[in-house]
């Protein structure tokens, strides 16, 4: 999803965005971070080098589905 898209998404939710980075983002030993947003109805993705380049944005329960796989596989390590 561009930018663009992104910016008319979160302006028709009339909701400002707090972007916040993982506890386990390091930024000065690995700068590869993304940060997230929640709203009321989407979750906004971006890389956290790149503030305002594209953006993803998710559902709720497409986030907690992402969320459940990635803790399924690091489990596995």
């Amino acid at each position: 999803m561009t930018g663009d898209i992104q910016s008319a998404l979160g302006d028709a939710e009339g909701e400002k965005l707090t972007w916040f980075k993982s506890s386990r983002c390091h930024p000065r030993t690995d700068p590869n971070c993304v940060e997230v947003a929640f709203s009321s109805t989407i979750v906004h993705i971006r890389n956290s080098q790149y503030p305002d380049g594209e953006k993803l944005a998710i559902s709720h329960q497409a986030w907690r589905a992402l969320i459940a796989t990635l803790n399924t596989d690091s489990s596995k390590k």
